[in-house]
């Protein structure tokens, strides 16, 4: 979690990672994806001087955050109106929680109404938890959201049937996720070729071996015939392999090499012509 900020400068970086985050607006479905999050901007205090400008943002992220799974805490809102430009209206789409000693006043929810004048009860508020129990709770939900954030082989393999796509248009693979959606890697009409290029040890194999183990993955040997060539040892002779299962059972020309997964060299295959 980032250290909290506390004057104009940083108020207006929150604002507009905020901001971001709101816009363009997700669509609902996609709120009940995994890989979704809720985003909670808390405001104990303004900064001295806070423009009207940096309010009117606060009421826009009020007004259409929900929907995009951004939710507001704001203490002292309005702000006293030291100016016509600074005076601001109720906080849009929020209920009010108003602290009176010793009990706190609820006022309607948005949408809704306890009746004509807020929530017709006391509400008094809990003593502060001891430090111990503080400091556990915390252990125990980060150790929950370090064993969630936790990947196996099985989370990475796609779900569909091993060799059931067909390359009568091309082939295709993920390589990545933006977000919600998946990155595709095509082969076909429109985009026949790829160049992959960085410095070493920036990922270019790691990057191949996926796009390879996905090909093999989703096309049968009989859809789909490999080349693999590699000059960096200074080889100039191409070997040809079909892929076979999730592995593309191929050697690479030059030196012995290793597979991805252990230390097994991966066997080497006959020729065979490309489709």
């Amino acid at each position: 979690m980032p250290p909290p900020v506390t004057d104009r400068t940083g108020l207006r970086a929150v604002l507009a990672e905020a901001e971001q985050w709101v816009r363009p607006a997700r669509p609902a479905t996609a709120r009940h994806s995994r890989r979704d999050r809720t985003l909670l901007l808390a405001v104990a205090s303004l900064p001295e001087l806070t423009e009207g400008a940096d309010l009117a943002r606060i009421a826009a992220l009020a007004q259409h955050g929900p929907e995009a799974g951004l939710h507001l805490i704001v203490a002292g809102w309005p702000p006293p109106p030291l100016t016509e430009d600074t005076t601001q209206p109720p906080l849009p789409r929020s209920t009010k929680v108003a602290l009176r000693n010793p009990h706190a006043f609820i006022s309607d929810p948005p949408g809704g109404s306890y009746g004509s004048s807020g929530l017709n009860t006391p509400v008094f508020l809990d003593e502060d938890p001891p430090a111990h129990l503080f400091e556990r709770v915390c252990q125990e939900l980060s150790e929950l959201t370090a064993a969630s954030a936790h990947l196996t082989l099985d989370d990475l393999l796609p779900d569909e049937p091993m060799w059931s796509d067909d390359s009568a248009e091309g082939v295709a693979t993920a390589v990545g996720q933006d977000g919600d959606t998946s990155v595709t890697l095509q082969f076909n009409d429109l985009t026949p070729h790829w160049m992959i290029g960085g410095r070493s040890g920036a990922g270019k194999t790691a990057f191949l071996i996926n796009v390879l183990y996905g090909l093999g993955h989703r096309y049968a040997p009989s859809e789909l015939t490999l080349y693999l060539l590699d000059f960096k040892e200074g080889s100039r002779s191409p070997s040809s392999c079909r892929a076979s299962g999730t592995r593309p059972g191929c050697r690479m020309p030059g030196p012995s090499v290793s597979s991805p997964i252990g230390s097994t060299a991966w066997p080497s295959c006959g020729s065979s012509t490309p489709r």
